[in-house]
């Protein structure tokens, strides 16, 4: 037990010096965007600190993980206590079993903020967007779209003179599903008109849409009857810009878990593209797994036969490739994936269980030390 402590405590410390590192770097990155803008206040800086905060652990936690062994380990190794640990009949194995538990409590840490925590955190940091913090918003919305909210089951889009709500969009072929268009007055922003169909669908001009089994309800703003018509398609030359729905995507980052798994149903119903969803499930998955694997790498460095052949300026040049290279794969996989140019599933997870065969391969051989 007290050798065990030993490691937890050289772990825990290393992990925790290069957590508090990388986020001292990324909060003075942060300062100084914001002194850049000049318009921004040092209070609103630390407001969009705390809530940008949950979004940057899984960014953090695999990095400080990584750090945690490679540098926690070093330290009992440059002071002979991890000699002295293994003529105590402590073994390699039970070092890398150790830190798998240590990573599995910070990777399932992981899955719970960015599943809950973080996209409650996204949420609320829109909503201060749109309300205080106005000097930010600027450089964070589109001047044509005032919202983006997911209610009731479906996304809503305000823009000058116009709400869209709708239940899905196909972003390979700009399809909208379910939509609804409430058109509005330009003097006193009353309901002037309503358009529903079953598919929204861009006409080639990129400038009118074509509505599929509409119902169209008109003078609304006015004291007359409202008329309603109904048809199997209608062409509708309100101008809406097609990238405006790409906050419809990202919306999908903003779900607490129940209402991710309503937008998923509705999908599958529906033959909605998944490939947003699953990238996003997956990366939430592979976050946690990621923490894991990035603590369990540098054990097969550290444990080798020529120990003393290795170096602090070794190890630390071993972080940074193996970050970088990491990263670059994942994010041009990450890139494809989002795009439905690759198997989600594939991209997502694929660097991963590479490096993951690797370790569980050079873990056999720590069975020997």
């Amino acid at each position: 037990m007290i050798l065990k402590r030993l490691v937890f405590i050289s772990w825990i410390k290393a992990f925790l010096g290069a957590f508090f590192l990388l986020f001292l770097i990324l909060v003075l990155a942060s300062f100084v965007d914001a002194s850049i803008r000049e318009v921004v206040s040092v209070d609103e800086s630390l407001v969009n600190l705390m809530y940008e905060l949950p979004s940057w652990l899984k960014k953090i936690f695999p990095f400080a993980c990584l750090c945690g062994t490679l540098f926690g380990l070093e330290n009992l190794k440059r002071h002979n206590e991890l000699v002295a640990i293994f003529a105590s009949g402590y073994s390699a194995m039970q070092i890398f079993y150790d830190v798998l538990l240590l990573s599995g409590i910070l990777g399932a840490f992981l899955i719970v903020n960015n599943s809950i925590i973080a996209p409650w955190s996204n949420k609320a940091r829109i909503d201060w967007l749109q309300n205080s913090g106005a000097r930010f918003k600027k450089a964070n919305t589109s001047e044509s779209l005032k919202g983006s909210v997911f209610y009731n089951g479906r996304f809503w889009l305000k823009g000058k003179n116009f709400i869209i709500a709708y239940k899905a969009f196909e972003k390979k072929n700009g399809v909208i599903k379910d939509a609804q268009i409430f058109h509005l007055n330009d003097s006193n922003s009353r309901l002037r008109e309503y358009i529903e169909g079953e598919t929204l669908i861009p006409m080639e001009d990129s400038k009118s849409w074509l509505f599929d089994n509409y119902a169209h309800i008109q003078s609304l703003d006015i004291n007359a009857m409202p008329s309603l018509e109904r048809g199997k398609t209608l062409q509708s030359d309100q101008p809406i810009n097609i990238d405006m729905f790409d906050w419809g995507e990202s919306e999908v980052f903003q779900m607490g878990p129940l209402q991710l798994y309503d937008y998923w149903s509705y999908a599958r119903q529906t033959g909605t593209n998944l490939d947003i969803i699953q990238v996003h499930i997956f990366e939430i998955i592979n976050n946690a797994l990621t923490t894991l694997i990035f603590a369990l790498v540098p054990i097969s460095v550290l444990f080798n036969p020529n120990r003393r052949a290795g170096g602090m300026g070794k190890n630390i040049l071993f972080t940074i490739v193996f970050t970088v290279f990491y990263w670059l794969i994942y994010s041009s996989m990450m890139g494809l994936a989002t795009s439905g140019r690759a198997n989600a599933f594939l991209a997502i997870f694929g660097p991963s269980i590479l490096i993951l065969i690797y370790v569980l391969r050079r873990s056999f051989k720590l069975r020997k030390l």
